[in-house]
């Protein structure tokens, strides 16, 4: 309810609000994976303005600077803080944040992302959306790794899960 509350503060672009929703948020204790869901939801709702297509999907529109956007930075910095993340769990919030523009993730990204790439994949995290996001922005920040570190990650990570199987 928390994160799909906040991923709709695109529809109402008001200060007070947000402080008031990220005021609650942090009031409380969150396990990693219950802040992972609302850090991203807190970046799509100060982004992006959903309109709903289904139950569960809908439309992003780019809306301009939200006023409130600032407000959850401190809290995502708190977080990202917190030692009980996967590290390729660690890269989502980290982007997460960079997205929004929290300060302290851009100059963090290629650090986590190095650690993520270097961590044994999951089935959950096989499908390389974060890490490619990832990518593009540290290419963007021209703070990208070489392409024969890439090429490496690659064939070790193709390795790794074949000797999984």
């Amino acid at each position: 309810m928390v994160s799909a509350t906040a991923g709709l503060l695109g529809h109402v672009l008001e200060r007070p609000r947000v402080e008031r929703a990220v005021s609650a948020i942090a009031s409380r204790k969150w396990n990693a994976k219950d802040r992972l869901l609302i850090a991203s939801s807190l970046t799509m709702g100060l982004t992006y303005r959903m309109s709903m297509t289904g139950i569960n999907s809908g439309l992003l529109e780019p809306i301009p600077p939200h006023p409130g956007r600032t407000i959850p930075f401190s809290l995502l910095e708190e977080w990202m803080a917190g030692d009980d993340y996967e590290p390729r769990d660690r890269l989502r919030i980290t982007l997460d944040a960079v997205r929004l523009g929290v300060p302290v993730a851009a100059k963090d990204l290629r650090q986590v992302f190095d650690a993520a790439m270097a961590a044994p994949v999951g089935e959950e995290h096989s499908d390389g959306s974060v890490a490619g996001r990832a990518l593009e922005v540290l290419y963007a920040n021209g703070e990208a790794p070489p392409l024969h570190q890439l090429e490496f990650w690659r064939f070790q990570q193709h390795t790794i899960s074949r000797l999984v199987q």
